[in-house]
């Protein structure tokens, strides 16, 4: 007798039930002889042993040295390179994710600016002077110093590893998928256009309602919540995985205004971001006489979008290089 089949014999004795146990056993051994090397990597990770790149243009099967897609002549990464954007959540088979991955990028560059100037406290406790510098956002800098490039910039700038680390999960959660049905141009405009709502509704909250001009804020979850109210409109009335989705970004609105309600995070950027997300998502699809027109309206939109975030991205650069004071700690003159 096996030494299992003697092991389940004496704990019947004992009065145990072994059927559900000699039942495990069998699912056990079956996927044991079923196992192979290939199936102890993980399904999300499988495709980095195939020995071709998927175009992220076109979606074409590409040859690993080549580094032009042979379909639709689209530039293709290294084989390096492509493995690691695709990790990363930049590259996916289903499209190019370029502009989330771009504002990704940008948001932990000044992230770990702030971590060099500031130190280690940076991680979990930004002083207000820092985030002053990174780009953050107040009623009274912009009624008194006239710093409107901060309407931009805060959706940068982020309040400690948790802020940051929370908020990368879950764009890398809406933005591919998004950015994969729309492309990166009204991705582009989608993102601006919902941190410019977030950034009027925090102001005429916190300026017209409490009237707390010194509230200081920063973050991506104001354009997040864009995004996550794009999707909930743009997949309203589709069927299967998109109505599925629809339903998690749902659930997702919810859940994170009742949890920034505790936590007395910004809900007015939140509710801003979300409301213009919305508006943006409600636009239909033109059809086959409109395509051409709503591409250039869109491709319009997304150059002054463009501009207007490099302007951003001057006023950044300029504030870091202006006030750039070791330990995050301001000149007296800025005291």
């Amino acid at each position: 007798m096996p030494e299992e089949s003697r092991i389940l014999a004496i704990l019947a004795k004992l009065g145990v039930n072994t059927t559900r146990i000699r039942w495990r056993m069998y699912q056990w051994e079956k996927r044991w002889k079923g196992f192979t090397p290939e199936k102890a990597v993980p399904v999300q990770l499988r495709w980095m042993r195939w020995p071709h790149k998927t175009c992220m243009h076109c979606g074409a099967l590409v040859d690993r040295e080549a580094r032009a897609c042979p379909k639709c002549g689209g530039r293709m990464p290294s084989m390096i390179s492509y493995r690691i954007m695709r990790i990363l959540g930049i590259l996916s088979p289903e499209g190019s994710p370029v502009t989330i991955g771009a504002f990704l990028f940008l948001m932990w560059l000044f992230f770990g600016l702030g971590l060099l100037m500031q130190g280690a406290s940076f991680l979990m406790a930004p002083k207000g002077f820092t985030l002053y510098v990174f780009g953050a956002w107040s009623v009274e800098w912009i009624l008194k110093e006239k710093e409107f490039w901060r309407y931009l910039s805060f959706g940068l700038c982020h309040i400690g590893i948790l802020h940051i680390g929370f908020n990368t999960m879950a764009l890398l959660q809406t933005g591919p998928v998004i950015e994969s049905h729309i492309g990166k141009a009204r991705m582009l405009v989608v993102i601006t256009v919902t941190q410019i709502t977030a950034t009027a509704a925090t102001f005429a909250w916190y300026h017209r309602v409490v009237q707390n001009d010194d509230m200081m804020t920063a973050g991506a979850s104001g354009w997040l919540f864009g995004l996550i109210g794009f999707g909930i409109a743009y997949f309203w009335d589709q069927v299967g995985a998109a109505r599925a989705y629809r339903d998690v970004l749902v659930r997702w609105a919810i859940y994170a205004l009742i949890f920034g309600y505790f936590m007395g995070a910004n809900n007015a950027a939140h509710v801003g971001g979300l409301i213009g997300g919305l508006a943006l998502g409600i636009i239909r699809e033109p059809n086959a006489r409109t395509a051409k027109a709503a591409s250039r309206i869109w491709n319009i939109a997304a150059a002054i979008s463009l501009c207007l975030w490099i302007v951003t991205l001057v006023y950044m650069t300029d504030s870091i290089i202006s006030n750039w004071t070791p330990g995050g700690i301001p000149p007296r003159s800025l005291e």
